[in-house]
Order: structure tokens, then sequence, then C-alpha cells
């Protein structure tokens, strides 16, 4: 089995680009170090979760909501990511058309060995007939159809179907990426990002952190709203490397972790032996339990509500978690997931917020609520304001 091309790779990145992208996050790292016992002041958020929870899409959010949106160069890079996302999307598809042993129609024999020929390369200077086989495939095949409708027993891109049904859009020579694409589009994250902006005379930066890839560096992004600023930080690294990062980050006024909904009857890819929402927990409850963060607030996304409503109805919690027996009932499986993530965080404050981050309209309502929630515990830490005592608030 040869090696599989990197999301850098796919999205067309070259050596030279890779180089700038590794001396960007080593003078983010130094900076880290130089800037700890200065920014007090400032409104530190590090954002949490596995890997695939959504943490890429929320930091798009507050370009969107902060930095006046993405530039015409940003979208032409975007159009790359987009176009291998909608190929790699329906290859897994086929794939597991495969794995299931579902009866294969006409134009699946027809166009199937055609659409899996494609490359990473291919997909961002697609030939006619290539096209004609992937666009067919997905409006006339009853066998991609049928895999579809069972993808949940399989892995597959959230986003392949958004994508899949813009086949013709987004092969356009002329093809620009609107917003909601780009909060669409996956791209691995690989470093430390950090995202900074102000709002109302206050700095805020958010530090984005990926555990289960490995460390290859930081990525940084600094805006400001009203006066204030705020920062965000994407950090990548393997569960062994947390401890070459955590002192960075000990004055955060707040941790976001982001769990994805959808992935309680999904296994981790580098251990089929674990499922991916009870890794997801045990992280949760480590990380609040280190005493780096005792005085820091817990924000808690429920993520991917969207497509959980849809798995749910299909896919039974109760086949990997025995101790659930609500069946397929929506209420019933979100009430006994977030008793998990309350449970492991042991007696802490937690504030909850059921989230579908590729949702401006949505996340502009809970971001306003989070920035409340920060600049009410910078208050409690500089004595201004007394705690409460409530363990959990959800909205």
């Amino acid at each position: 089995m040869g090696c599989s091309p990197s999301y850098a790779e796919m999205a067309g990145m070259t050596r030279e680009s890779a180089a700038v992208e590794a001396k960007k996050n080593m003078e983010i790292q130094k900076s880290l170090r130089l800037d700890h016992r200065a920014t007090k002041h400032v409104n530190r958020i590090l954002l949490l979760g596995a890997s695939e929870c959504g943490k890429s899409t929320i930091l798009k959010q507050m370009k969107i909501m902060h930095l006046d949106g993405f530039t015409a160069k940003e979208r032409k890079y975007q159009r790359r990511i987009i176009r291998v996302n909608a190929v790699e999307g329906l290859q897994q598809i086929i794939h597991a058309c495969f794995d299931l042993e579902l009866k294969k129609d006409k134009a699946f024999q027809t166009y199937s060995y055609k659409a899996l020929k494609l490359t990473p390369a291919s997909a961002n200077g697609i030939s006619s007939e290539h096209l004609k086989a992937i666009v067919t495939l997905w409006e006339e095949s009853s066998t991609i159809a049928e895999a579809v409708a069972s993808r949940h027993k399989f892995y597959v891109l959230d986003s392949a179907p958004y994508f899949l049904r813009k086949l013709d859009e987004i092969f356009e020579e002329k093809y620009i990426p609107s917003d909601k694409d780009i909060l669409h589009a996956r791209l691995s994250t690989v470093g430390i990002s950090e995202t900074v902006f102000e709002v109302e005379g206050s700095q805020f930066r958010m530090y984005d952190v990926v555990f289960f890839i490995a460390t290859v560096g930081i990525s940084e992004t600094v805006f400001e709203v009203e006066g204030s600023q705020f920062r965000m930080y994407d950090v990548g690294g393997q569960r062994g490397e947390r401890k070459k990062w955590i002192s960075h980050f000990d004055d955060v006024r707040a941790i976001i972790f982001v769990v994805s909904l959808i992935e309680y009857d999904q296994v981790l890819r580098e251990d089929l032996r674990r499922n991916r929402m009870a890794e997801s927990v045990a992280l949760f409850g480590g990380i609040t339990s280190l005493p780096w963060f005792r005085s820091t607030a817990v924000i808690l996304f429920m993520n991917k509500s969207d497509l959980f409503e849809e798995k749910i109805k299909k896919s039974d919690p109760g086949k990997y978690f025995s101790e659930y027996k609500g069946g397929c009932n929506e209420d019933e499986a979100y009430k006994f997931f977030t008793k998990m993530y309350i449970d492991a965080a042991g007696n802490r404050q937690i504030y909850i917020h059921r989230t579908t981050a590729t949702d401006t309209s949505h996340m502009t309502v809970v971001w306003t609520a989070c920035k409340s929630i920060i600049l009410r515990n910078s208050l409690i830490e500089t004595g201004f304001l007394v705690a409460d005592s409530a363990q959990v608030e959800e909205d």
C-alpha cells in the first residue's frame, strides 16, 4: 500500500509554501513564549476537541464575523480544497458500495472505476470525461443513492453530500466559493492556529488545538472588533505532545471544547478499537482536571447538530453505549451525550451550547453569548465579580 497524499498536497501546497508555513509556526511558538507574561489583559481562548469536530469551521466563522471574510486569494485556495473534498467524498462512497456489497446498477458499472482513477491533482484540472463520470454517478446511480442513505455505516466526509449536489458549479472554470462553501470545506489542521480580534475594547485570542495528528507547526490569525483584541491558535499535536504546549496556555480566559455529535458510532482512524466519542469524553475530562485550568471558564459546543438530527433517526447509540436505553430518540440521545461530558468534568461549571458551526447566523448568536461568559470570567478573576455556584448552564 502506498502513502496517501496529505491534504496540503491535495490542495496543491508546494514545498516552498510548506516551508513558509513552518517558519510562521516557529514564529508563533516563539511569540507565545515571549508574550506569555505580557498578555494578562488579553482574552485568550483555547479551542479544543478531537479531530474533525468542527473547530476549524469555528475559526472561519470568526474570520467572517470580525476580519471582513476571505480574500480573493483565499477563496481561490479554498476552491482547490473544495474540489478535492468532492472527489474524495464520492470515492469514499464508491468504496462503501463495494464494502456493503450493494447491487451495482449500469451507471455504477460504467463510471465508478473511472471516478476512482481521479487523483487530488486531477481534481483541480478535471477533464470533461471524468466530470461526466462523477456527475452521472451522483445524479443517476441508484447504487450511490443507496449507499448515501446508509452513510452512517461507513466513513465519509461530512461535507461530501453538500459538495456533490453542486458538482457542475464547483468544477466551473470561474467558480468562486461562497462563504457557505468555504465553511463546509475540510482541510486537516497541521499546527497551532492563532486568531486575534477585539470586541468592545477587550482583546481576545483564540487557540485551536488538534490532538490526533502529528505536530507540524503553528498558524496564527489576528483580528480586532470594536477596539478589543482576540487571538485564536490552532495547535497540531498527538496526545504525547500536550506537555510541550500546555504551559503556554495556563492564563487563558476560556476553553471552548468542541464535540461532534455524530461521532458516537465511529471509531478513531488510528485505533479502530476506540470509539471516537468515548475518546473525546476522556480528553475533555483530562483537560478540565488539569491544574492550569482550575479558574478557566469551560464552554462546551455540542456541534454538528444538523447532521445529528439526521443520523439519530437511523443509528441507535445503544449499539455503542450499553448504558443508553433511549433508542433513536433525538432528545434522549442528546441528554445522554451531554451528561457524559458533564460527568467527565466533575465539579466544574460548564456552559453548554448546541451548535451548527456551518450556520453563520446561529454562530453569531452563540459567539455573543460566549463573549459575555469570557468577559464575565475576566471580572471574576480580577475580583470585580463573585462567581456563582451553578455547575451547568445550557443555552
